[in-house]
């Protein structure tokens, strides 16, 4: 339990630098001049070196450990935000998007892992980390946008670098508690990544659908700031919505088991998470743009509240122990690349046919996988009699 607590703060540090570079991106960005396809390409380019990376520090984690991996993970955290306090510019912009999210993706994915091994019950385990993960996607909007309000975009640079120093200390003081390598890990054999995709159609289904989860949040976190500045919402407020994400689902993510319990059925608790996904991201924002932001929001919220923790239990109760972190990482491939698409993707439909139809298109996603976890129903429950 008290490496389950350690890991929940570093759950909540680590979301918290994420949490705060994404919009800050986003909005320094498009304040330097840029484009909406522009601002969307920035974005993305944070997400390009953890997509190709993701599946690779996997394995890396299976073979050495959790401790080193999160302590390296630490450090480019707080690196990230140095070039753009120096020198700020698109490209600088760009650097700290692109060396946040790799410090993240490494740091991340060595705690998953680490989760996966703490308590018996990992809809308990997974419940308690994510909520402490949403409580960092809560705090970083609120301090990027207080910061940026009182202080323009110095104060969200400011902001950014503490919260990463305060990753980096906290990693160093509870490395011991960390996790090592395993000692049959150089022993083990090779993993096959594309052999466990293909041995239980749960897997993919699993992994496809927290990328439909991270399609809508990548488009939530990028563009919602862009077209509330655009309607004339302050960046405190714009910081507000992005947070009630955030606190929806830190709501409902401690009671995951309990929801499972109640339903009878994890692909129930799944299916429904993404389709509320789905609809959360699809609301347009007139005639009441603070309103109905909020609004979908929390339904967001709600919905990657659930999915995100059941996917990495199904995901986890699928493959064997020693290839957990390898298929962490190829959901957290998946997850960059959903977002890195969605950046790019949306700032072009928004030029083209608005924001209110290219929210829409971007709900199909987690709507579809949705009706693929309810279709295999049958696979998804019989997870926990195999665990």
């Amino acid at each position: 339990m008290a490496r389950l607590l350690i890991l929940c703060g570093l759950g909540l540090l680590i979301a918290t630098v994420q949490a705060i570079v994404i919009p800050f991106a986003a909005l320094y960005a498009s304040g330097l001049g840029a484009a909406p396809f522009a601002v969307g390409a920035v974005v993305a380019s944070g997400f390009l070196v953890p997509l190709l990376a993701a599946v690779r520090i996997g394995k890396i984690v299976d073979r050495f450990g959790a401790r080193a991996v999160i302590t390296v993970g630490a450090g480019l955290l707080a690196l990230a935000a140095v070039p753009v306090a120096v020198a700020p510019s698109l490209w600088t912009i760009a650097a700290l998007a692109v060396i946040t999210n790799f410090g993240h993706v490494s740091a991340i994915v060595a705690s998953q892992r680490s989760v996966a091994r703490t308590v018996r019950s990992r809809e308990t385990a997974f419940g308690w980390f994510t909520t402490s993960v949403s409580v960092g996607q809560l705090i970083g909007p609120l301090a990027m946008g207080v910061a940026i309000d009182h202080f323009g975009f110095g104060g969200g640079t400011a902001a950014t670098l503490a919260a990463a120093v305060a990753v980096l200390v906290l990693a160093l003081a509870v490395r011991r508690r960390l996790p090592g390598p395993s000692p049959t890990a150089a022993d083990a054999a090779p993993v096959s990544v594309r052999r466990d995709l293909r041995a239980d159609p749960v897997v993919p289904v699993a992994i496809l659908g927290s990328g439909g989860v991270l399609f809508a949040m990548g488009a939530h976190q990028a563009f919602y700031p862009v077209v509330l500045d655009g309607l004339g919402v302050g960046a405190g407020t714009i910081g507000g919505i992005l947070a009630l994400r955030a606190a929806a689902a830190i709501a409902v993510r401690p009671f995951l088991a309990a929801w499972v319990r109640a339903s009878g059925s994890r692909a129930v608790v799944y299916g429904a998470s993404l389709a509320a996904c789905g609809v959360g991201i699809a609301i347009p924002f007139l005639p009441a743009p603070v309103a109905l932001a909020a609004a979908a929001s929390l339904l967001l919220g709600l919905g990657s509240g659930l999915a995100q923790p059941m996917s990495m239990v199904l995901l986890v109760d699928h493959v064997p122990p020693e290839h957990h972190g390898s298929l962490l990482g190829v959901r957290m491939a998946v997850n960059y690349g959903a977002i890195g698409v969605a950046s790019v993707a949306l700032g072009a439909l928004i030029a083209g046919v608005g924001p209110v139809a290219a929210f829409a298109a971007t709900g199909a996603f987690p709507a579809a996988m949705a009706a693929v976890v309810w279709r295999r129903r049958g696979q998804v429950d019989g997870a926990a009699a195999r665990r």
